[in-house]
């Protein structure tokens, strides 16, 4: 068995666009468009390996804007492989219903590069400083299946996952990254569970 990495040594780097995250792993305008991605030295370390051998990669490269990943902590299955793009999408919180220091919610969502060993943020979480005037503005709405999207009819993830757990999945078929939500019909998220809840009440 050759290992590259421990879960530990995969939290560090970002690449996205603000606001709305491109959910679907296909997306061809969005920060996996690209991918996958060059392969940088330490592939061929990898490869040169022996088996019950490790290589310390040390800290993935920051996303240039976003910073670093803060993981999970609630779920050994926050981080899914997704083989086409050579990477694995991180998601779930780490905090319950915490709020970043930039305002953000930590209902992020990251993708980690293994041929560059780097973070792309896909999506840095809900917005507390703009969310409510966003949804006054129309620019998030609510479409017929009961989903919070955008304009572009994508899917927005506002807190909808606490403990990752098993809920997360890539379909390699498709190519496009899934999640059960945590709350269901008859157990909504409970109010206390609410990322900036305050900030965001209004809207």
């Amino acid at each position: 068995m050759r290992t590259a990495f421990g879960i530990g040594a995969i939290c560090v780097a970002l690449t996205a666009s603000v606001g709305t995250p491109p959910l679907l792993a296909q997306d061809q305008k969005g920060p996996l468009a690209g991918m996958p991605s060059r392969p940088g030295p330490h592939v061929e370390k990898i490869k040169a390996m022996g088996d019950n051998e490790w290589l310390n990669l040390g800290s993935p490269a920051a996303d240039p804007k976003w910073g670093k990943a803060r993981g999970s902590s609630w779920g050994a299955k926050a981080f899914v492989l997704a083989p086409d793009k050579r990477g694995a999408v991180l998601f779930g919180e780490g905090v319950h219903g915490y709020v970043k220091p930039d305002g953000h919610v930590m209902d992020d969502l990251w993708f980690y590069d293994l041929n560059a060993h780097a973070w792309t943020c896909l999506h840095p979480g809900t917005d507390t400083k703009t969310f409510t005037q966003r949804v006054k503005d129309k620019e998030l709405v609510i479409d017929g299946d009961g989903q919070l999207v955008d304009q572009d009819q994508r899917p927005v993830p506002v807190h909808q996952l606490v403990h990752a757990w098993g809920y997360l999945a890539y379909d390699s078929d498709r190519k496009k990254f899934a999640f059960l939500s945590w709350n269901g019909t008859d157990n909504p998220i409970p109010r206390y569970f609410l990322g900036g809840e305050k900030q965001m009440d209004e809207g």
